[in-house]
C-alpha cells in the first residue's frame, strides 16, 4: 500500500523533468554521396519530396535539412536552393534566407530569371530583419560564387554521361545523344557563370560539349554546332573531335569553325590574320586520324548495332474519292455527274525500316466497307467488302530545330482495290426493283495507284521512341484493268487522311 501511495509523487515527477527537459527532434540523416549516379539521382529525388512534405506540414526545420541533403548531391539544383530559402525564410532563419536569395540572383539561367523579381521583392521586406531563430548548423557546404573548384559530385556525373553519349554516337543515335548531353547540362543552370565555366573547363566538361556540338552536326543543326565548338575553342583551341574514323565533312566543318575562331581573336588583339591561322589547323587534321589506330577503338565496334531502326505505325483514316461522271456503281447505276465518295475507319499496319532521315516502310491497310450488291432481278444484299490494300513506300524526314516536332513528305505504289460509298436516291438513277427507297451504293477502283505522302509526327518524349503521327495521302490511280483506255485512270484519285501511334525501335 506504501508504494500505491508514492505512485502519484512518482508520475507527478516525470511530468515535471518532462516539462523541465524537453526531447529535442533528432536531425535529419543525410547519407554520403556514391559512386553511382543513378542511386544518387534518386537520394536526391526522395529528399526533395521530403523537404516539400515537411513544408507542407510547416515543419520548416526538417524541410530546410531535405532540401540542404538535395544540395549534397546535386550542388546546383536552382528548385532546392530556393525551397531552402523559403525554408528558412519561414522559420525566421533571416540571414540564411537571404544568403540564398542572393545567390539565385547571381545566376543567368531561364528558370531564376522567373523568380527574380519576387525574390527582390522579398529581399526588401527582409532588410535588416534580425533572425528570430538561431539558424541551424549546415551540414551541407555551401557552393559559393568563389569556389575554385567544380563539385566531385558534379564531375562524376559529368564523366558517367561521357561514357554513355558515347557509345550513342558509336551507334549513330544522335537524337538520343543531344538529348543526354541536354540533360546533364542542363544540372547546371543552378551555378553562376564562374561555378558553370569551371565545371565545363574540366575534362568531362569539354569533351560533353564536343560530343553534343557533334550530334547537332549530324541533325543539321550547324548553329548549334558551331556554337558548342566555339565554346570549346574558347577554353581548349587544341581540342579534338571526341569520335572514331570522322565523317570528313564533320572534320572540315570543325576546322573551319576553329580557324574562324583564330580569325576572329586575331582581330580583336589586333594581330595578323595569317599566322594563327597556319598552326591550329594543323591539330585537328593531324589527331583525328591517329585516334582509329588506339587499342581502345575495336571493342566499341563490336556492340554497334547492325542495321537501321525499325519503325511501326498504327493508324485509321477516312477517305474521300472523286468519282466522275458516267461511272457504273455495284448496283448497276451510272453517275449522271462528277462528286466524292468516302470511305472512313481504315485501319493501317506499316512496318518500316529508317536509314538516317530516310524511312522505306511496307503498308497494309483494310477496307472492310460494307455495301449493297444486286442479288438477282429483285433484291439487294448487303455484303462486308473486306480488302487488303497493300503499299510499298518511301518518306523523307525534314527535322527543324524543335526535335519533338518532325515533319516529313515521301512517294509509293498503293495497291488497290479501293471502295468509296455514294448515297444514291432511288427513284433517280436506278431501274427495275430498287425504286422503292434510297439505298448505299458504292464505287469500286481497281489496279495500282501512285500514292504522295505529307505528316508530320509529335513526339511524346525527348527520345522520341513513341510518337503521334498524323498524314496526309493522295492516291493517284495510274492503271485499271477496268478502264478502256489509260487515259480514263487519271479521272480517279482520292484523299486519305489517318491519324494514329507511331514507335520507332
Amino acid at each position: 500500500m506504501r508504494h500505491l501511495n508514492r505512485l502519484p509523487v512518482l508520475l507527478f515527477g516525470v511530468l515535471l523533468l518532462t516539462a523541465a527537459f524537453p526531447a529535442r527532434a533528432e536531425k535529419l540523416h543525410c547519407p554520403n554521396v556514391s559512386d553511382n549516379d543513378e542511386k544518387n539521382t534518386e537520394t536526391a529525388r526522395k529528399y526533395f519530396q521530403m523537404g516539400g512534405m515537411y513544408h507542407d506540414r510547416k515543419d520548416y526545420t526538417k524541410a530546410a535539412e531535405s532540401f540542404e541533403c538535395v544540395l549534397k548531391f546535386i550542388p546546383y539544383s536552382l528548385s532546392a536552393r530556393y525551397k531552402l530559402a523559403l525554408a528558412w525564410d519561414a522559420q525566421g532563419a533571416y540571414s540564411k534566407a537571404r544568403e540564398s536569395y542572393e545567390m539565385i540572383l547571381l545566376l543567368d539561367s531561364a528558370e531564376a530569371e522567373t523568380l527574380k523579381a519576387g525574390i527582390r521583392k522579398r529581399l526588401a521586406e527582409l532588410k535588416d530583419l534580425p533572425d528570430r531563430v538561431q539558424p541551424t548548423e549546415t551540414p551541407v557546404p555551401e557552393s559559393s560564387g568563389d569556389e575554385k573548384t567544380c563539385p566531385s559530385v558534379v564531375q562524376k556525373g559529368q564523366q558517367d554521361a561521357t561514357v554513355k553519349v558515347a557509345t550513342l554516337l558509336e551507334a549513330k543515335d544522335w537524337v538520343r545523344a543531344r538529348t543526354q548531353v541536354d540533360e546533364v547540362l542542363r544540372k547546371l543552370d543552378g551555378a553562376t557563370a564562374e561555378q558553370r565555366r569551371l565545371c565545363l573547363s574540366t575534362e568531362a566538361g569539354v569533351t560533353l560539349q564536343l560530343q553534343v556540338g557533334v550530334a547537332h552536326f549530324q541533325l543539321g543543326n550547324l548553329h548549334d554546332a558551331r556554337e558548342a565548338f566555339l565554346a570549346v575553342f574558347r577554353l581548349r583551341p587544341d581540342a579534338n573531335l571526341p569520335v572514331n574514323e570522322p565523317d570528313p565533312k564533320l572534320v572540315a566543318f570543325f576546322q573551319e569553325t576553329l580557324r574562324t575562331f583564330f580569325e576572329k581573336l586575331a582581330a580583336e588583339k589586333g594581330l595578323l590574320v595569317e599566322k594563327p591561322v597556319e598552326k591550329p589547323v594543323e591539330k585537328p587534321i593531324e589527331k583525328p586520324v591517329e585516334k582509329p589506330v588506339e587499342k581502345p577503338a575495336p571493342p566499341p565496334r563490336s556492340k554497334r548495332p547492325s542495321g537501321p531502326r525499325f519503325f511501326l505505325g498504327l493508324t485509321l483514316g477516312h477517305e474521300f474519292g472523286f468519282i466522275s461522271q458516267g461511272v457504273e456503281t455495284e448496283l448497276g447505276a451510272v453517275t449522271n455527274d462528277a462528286g466524292w465518295g468516302q470511305n472512313s475507319g481504315l485501319p493501317t499496319l506499316e512496318l518500316g525500316w529508317f536509314f538516317g532521315r530516310h524511312r522505306v516502310s511496307l503498308l497494309a491497310r483494310i477496307d472492310a466497307t460494307s455495301y449493297l450488291e444486286a442479288a438477282g432481278a429483285s433484291e439487294v444484299r448487303t455484303k462486308n467488302g473486306e480488302t487488303l490494300n497493300p503499299a510499298l513506300r518511301w518518306t523523307r524526314f525534314f527535322e527543324p530545330g524543335l526535335s519533338r516536332i518532325r515533319p516529313f513528305a515521301g512517294a509509293g505504289l498503293f495497291g488497290a482495290p479501293t471502295r468509296h460509298a455514294v448515297a444514291t436516291a432511288g427513284r433517280g438513277g436506278l431501274t427495275g426493283a430498287f425504286l422503292q427507297a434510297e439505298m448505299e451504293d458504292s464505287v469500286s477502283t481497281k489496279g495500282l495507284h501512285l500514292d504522295l505522302i505529307a505528316g508530320t509526327q509529335v513526339c511524346l518524349h525527348t527520345g522520341c521512341h513513341v510518337a503521334l503521327q498524323f498524314e496526309l495521302n493522295w492516291l493517284w490511280n495510274l492503271w485499271n484493268p477496268d478502264s478502256p483506255s489509260a487515259s480514263d485512270t487519271l479521272n480517279h484519285f482520292a484523299f486519305w487522311l489517318s491519324f494514329g501511334l507511331a514507335v520507332m525501335f
